[in-house]
């Protein structure tokens, strides 16, 4: 037998030495989830005393991080195992529903309907959408949170952090602007364009193209409401085509944003809504400042086999050049390997926050 079919003999031999160790060491971190499940210092602590000669440190250090990363992926699978958290949480009884803006806005079209013939709570700014629902004001908050073309809403993100509340719905609605001024302008009167910072961006290049000036305003259709009260021939605003009937003003040109424009709305709640027929998590976390600290976060999903839907970060208004990470992923919060994912972040992570389950 020739050297290289001797050494690849001695590497199956070692295959099978290492299988058996593993087995055996398994069964024995097996034991010790059953003896000791509620000392959770054991789920980091195992394996850390694993060394070896100078000459393979480096290597035998990856290993040894593998083996360290098994033991707790088991340990907190089988910790999940003994959770007896599998009760359905419905909100029930629905009565209050808050929004930021005005009738006619895309936000109270997307409350219609997530929530028909329900009692509408109307405020100024996002923020008080908040303080409402945290105060027992209103029962559900709808916010929107995503632009299919401007992005996300970094203000949402914010608060969603700043008050203990949950993301429980989820509504996708197609969204068409129109500009529109009072009954007398003409599209070559107009000088300034009032609308949401959105709705601006969407229609940036309608914007760019007439050389308007821009002027952010609190909602699309508070924006329709000041022009209208206005009465300025060189004033217009963005806003839906309802808005413009509603406020009295005249449509100088439909569909002006880009095609295909879509935004998300959430409904908050002060529960943790858990459903058998969501399959959307969100979540929020930081990560320790140390090198790859992200990328081993992100090797968790993969281990889970989860499919991420979207990852954003934030800078950490608590903390001055820190970030945090939003993550979207598909999934039940009632399922097993749901609970195990969340439970290891949860141990693992500096700061980490279940922002909602819901059906996407």
């Amino acid at each position: 037998m020739c050297k290289y079919e001797k050494s690849k003999e001695e590497i199956l031999k070692c295959n099978e030495d290492i299988k058996r160790a593993f087995l055996k060491r398994i069964s024995l971190v097996d034991e010790i989830s059953k003896l000791e499940s509620n000392n959770k210092e054991n789920f980091s602590t195992i394996g850390k005393d694993i060394n070896c000669d100078e000459k393979y440190a480096h290597e035998y250090r990856h290993l040894a991080k593998s083996i360290q990363l098994i033991d707790k992926r088991y340990l907190y699978r089988q910790h999940t195992k003994l959770s007896d958290d599998n009760e359905i949480k419905s909100n029930k009884e629905i009565q209050k529903i808050c929004y930021q803006g005005l009738p006619f806005s895309y936000t109270e079209s997307a409350t219609k309907a997530l929530f028909p013939n329900k009692e509408i709570i109307y405020t100024d700014l996002f923020e008080q959408v908040f303080s409402n629902v945290y105060n027992n004001k209103a029962d559900i908050g709808v916010l929107p949170i995503e632009n299919s073309t401007a992005g996300y809403i970094n203000e949402i993100y914010d608060l969603l952090v700043k008050y203990d509340l949950y993301i429980n719905y989820s509504y996708i609605k197609k969204i068409s602007h129109c500009i529109a001024g009072v009954q007398s302008t003409q599209i070559q009167d107009i000088k300034q364009v009032y609308s949401h910072p959105q709705a601006l961006a969407q229609c940036y290049e309608y914007i760019k193209e007439n050389r308007f000036i821009v002027i952010n305003d609190t909602n699309t259709a508070v924006a329709a409401k000041r022009v209208a009260e206005m009465k300025d021939k060189s004033i217009a605003c963005i806003c839906s085509k309802e808005a413009a009937e509603n406020y009295g003003l005249k449509i100088l040109n439909a569909k002006i944003n880009k095609s295909e424009n879509y935004t998300r709305f959430c409904g908050i709640s002060r529960m943790l809504v858990k459903e058998k027929n969501h399959n959307r998590i969100s979540l929020v976390f930081s990560v320790p400042h140390i090198v790859g600290s992200l990328d081993g976060v992100l090797s968790v999903f993969s281990y889970y086999n989860i499919s991420l839907t979207s990852i954003c970060s934030r800078p950490d208004l608590e903390s001055p050049f820190r970030y945090l990470f939003y993550v979207d992923f598909e999934g039940n919060i009632l399922e097993h390997n749901m609970k195990a994912i969340l439970f290891q972040l949860e141990k693992e992570l500096p700061y980490f926050k279940i922002l909602g389950s819901y059906r996407a």
